[in-house]
């Protein structure tokens, strides 16, 4: 019996979500695709591919990741499928990844986190476990390993975490409808931060699962005329503001980011102004708690 869904949002790039699926086993599970204001052209062609590989192609209802994931919802609600998976069109699941997660959820009861994170190998140097912007860090904000090596001890094991590696991440859809809030006021880039913070906000675990593994290579955007890293303003793989709107449109979301949270999210120390606002919660035990000299993540689960 299956339990999930796949979910893609599409922008302008329907030559990725075509390659992506010539080159994954989607093992038999529901696939939807929501259209974010492509072209006329564009949402012609992803209609036909759609059609070629049995994808369910719906346009957008409200603009923005937290409400395509309402929509994402209701789909696959009327489905009896009870969690969605999202992946970005440049990160690869290895053979077995849906199977393998579609099982767990049925074995064990995962139904009372938030986001499910897995391990995203990226671009061939890092695994990249999760975004860690609360807690203290030397130089980067990922618990990561190098690639070609094994899972540290302390990250073996399903542990809290405070945002995944979105490139490709799961939600119960139960859990989203009752403790999301949707909004527009950023349609993609830390989108899914957001959802996280939502659930720590509200004492909710969101987990990492460090057995499946994901490959994430931005690399495939080049070979298919689309910037190389999605984010970067102005650099060699973003030209201009016109490329950024084509493919991803509202843009600031950094500062989004703060109007929301009320600090920086590339600037840990900016939470010490409002770190009491976000006492007995979730958000303020990460920010205290120290991840480079603990021999254990804040907490582990037995999956």
């Amino acid at each position: 019996m299956n339990k999930i869904g796949l979910l893609f949002t599409s922008r302008n790039n329907y030559e990725l979500l075509d390659f992506w699926m010539q080159n994954v086993d989607t093992e038999g599970f529901s696939i939807l695709n929501i259209d974010e204001d492509s072209t006329e052209e564009n949402k012609s062609k992803g209609r036909e591919i759609c059609k070629k590989y049995n994808i369910e192609y719906l346009d957008r209802e409200e603009r923005g990741m937290l409400f395509n994931m309402i929509t994402a919802c209701n789909y696959f609600k009327s489905k009896g499928l009870e969690y969605i998976v999202y992946n970005t069109h440049d990160s690869f699941p290895k053979k077995g990844f849906f199977k393998d997660f579609n099982q767990l959820v049925k074995e064990k009861d995962l139904s009372n986190f938030g986001v499910i994170g897995f391990n995203i190998l990226h671009d061939k140097t890092w695994h990249q476990l999760a975004r860690t912007p609360l807690q203290p860090k030397q130089g980067e904000f990922y618990d990561r390993y190098p690639a070609n090596s094994s899972i540290p001890l302390k990250w073996s094991k399903p542990y809290a975490i405070e945002s995944a590696m979105w490139t490709t991440a799961a939600v119960n859809i139960s859990q989203y409808e009752k403790h999301i809030i949707p909004t527009g006021d950023y349609h993609f880039f830390h989108s899914w931060d957001d959802i996280a913070f939502q659930f720590l906000y509200k004492n909710i675990y969101n987990i990492c699962i460090p057995s499946l593994i994901v490959n994430h290579t931005q690399e495939v955007k080049i070979h298919h005329g689309l910037p190389y890293k999605s984010p970067l303003i102005g650099g060699p793989h973003n030209k201009n503001e016109e490329e950024r709107e084509f493919y991803y449109s509202k843009w600031g979301f950094k500062e989004v980011w703060f109007n929301r949270w009320g600090f920086w999210y590339d600037d840990r120390s900016s939470f010490e102004n409002v770190k009491e606002q976000y006492k007995d919660t979730l958000l303020y035990d990460f920010y205290h708690f120290d991840r480079n000299n603990s021999l254990t993540p804040l907490k582990t689960f037995d999956l």
